[in-house]
């Protein structure tokens, strides 16, 4: 009987560890998959300040970029002589989509038409260079959209987004039968840089330059994430126009050249949503962002081509 006692007791003990070990696998995955879901948002601050993957080296860098691999891609416009080269990132995958608007589209969708009408009208001038993060869709980590710009020796960075608002502001409402969450408090753009880019002063001249040409289009900005609230609290640099600094993204701080987040509207809002679905709406943004680009690659020539002054004695 001793002997049978024992046996029984190691298959418990064995059963037991199993147990813990497929448990933690559980939670392993639930947290990856929640931490995706998330990439990259403006709304979901702990997911676009940390790291999903290990910090990459110089070598993989100019490897992911030269092999083209199908998980990490940016598609490079036609380019004969050195021109002014704009990095564009789709903000998300379509697995891992951000924001969900107020009908249920997907916040990637919103960013993916964007980018490609404006690569499109980019591909317009001669003295434009268009990089596409991402053109495809696939997944690809925070870090990786700043290797393939960096790797692409890009002279400005570009992530282009679609905002939501804070859960406490969000009502459940049903749509079609399904349940989506919606606000009518918010709604505009808003432009965001950090200062952790080693081009930080470029890359706040072109975030001001972004939310200056939105705004003379007649867009509104949004300054709900300066609110004092778990979540948001960001540094509101300029009211009037809807500038903020927010140091920790990963896209902006990882990047070498002077980089800038664009939220073109907020689509948890049922009715800006609405109009972020137009083609109108979305030509107006597309040609504020591209007055913006000429007029920043412009100011960057300007200042390369021009002398350097002798130190006075």
């Amino acid at each position: 009987m001793s002997g049978l006692r024992l046996l029984q007791s190691l298959q418990q003990i064995h059963s037991s560890l199993v147990l813990r070990r497929i448990t933690a696998g559980l939670q392993v995955c639930f947290l990856t998959s929640a931490a995706a879901l998330c990439q990259g948002c403006i709304h979901r601050p702990e997911a676009v300040t940390r790291s999903d993957r290990t910090e990459p080296t110089a070598s993989s860098t100019s490897a992911s970029l030269g092999s083209q691999t199908p998980t990490e891609s940016a598609d490079v416009g036609h380019a004969a002589d050195r021109k002014f080269r704009i990095a564009l990132d789709i903000g998300h995958t379509p697995h891992a989509p951000g924001a969900i608007g107020a009908d249920g589209t997907k916040e990637y969708d919103f960013n993916q038409r964007i980018v490609d009408l404006l690569a499109r009208e980019l591909n317009k001038e001669s003295n434009l260079q268009i990089i596409v993060i991402n053109k495809d869709g696939h997944e690809i980590s925070l870090e990786r959209r700043s290797m393939l710009a960096n790797a692409a020796n890009a002279d400005a960075f570009l992530a282009i987004h679609h905002d939501s608002a804070n859960d406490r502001y969000l009502e459940a409402v049903k749509v079609d039968g399904k349940v989506y969450h919606q606000t009518k408090r918010f709604h505009g753009y808003s432009v965001f840089f950090s200062k952790k880019n080693p081009k930080f002063e470029d890359s706040q001249r072109f975030a001001l330059a972004l939310a200056k040409a939105m705004h003379q289009a007649g867009f509104t900005p949004t300054l709900h994430h300066a609110e004092p609230i778990p979540g948001e609290n960001r540094e509101l640099v300029d009211r009037e126009l809807g500038v903020y600094r927010f140091d920790d993204l990963v896209v902006l701080k990882r990047s070498n050249m002077p980089s800038a987040l664009l939220e073109c509207g907020v689509i948890v809002n049922p009715d800006e949503e609405r109009e972020l679905e137009q083609t109108d709406r979305q030509m107006k943004i597309v040609q504020a962002v591209k007055t913006a680009i000429l007029e920043f690659a412009q100011s960057a020539e300007t200042s390369h081509s021009t002398p350097a002054t002798a130190p006075s004695r």
